[in-house]
């Protein structure tokens, strides 16, 4: 679905918690990069921070950076 909405040009901000040298390593195209140093689940963390910050459509890539890398053939 991402992929899609990227595709149709849909106005989205991705953000990505990982650690900085993980992603220097792989991508989104248009991402940000706001690491988030917790251990665990890292993206669930950082969506209930946007989500209590206010933020009113929070999502999570389901399968995070290997499926994005799998499906846009990387």
């Amino acid at each position: 679905m991402l992929k899609e909405q990227l595709d149709a040009g849909d106005a989205l901000v991705i953000v990505d918690v990982r650690k900085t040298w993980e992603y220097s390593l792989a991508q989104i195209p248009g991402s940000i990069n706001f690491p988030h140093h917790h251990h665990g689940a890292r993206s669930d963390e950082g969506a209930q921070i946007l989500i209590e910050s206010g933020f009113p459509r929070v999502a999570n890539l389901i399968g995070g950076i290997d499926a994005w890398s799998s499906l846009a053939g990387c």
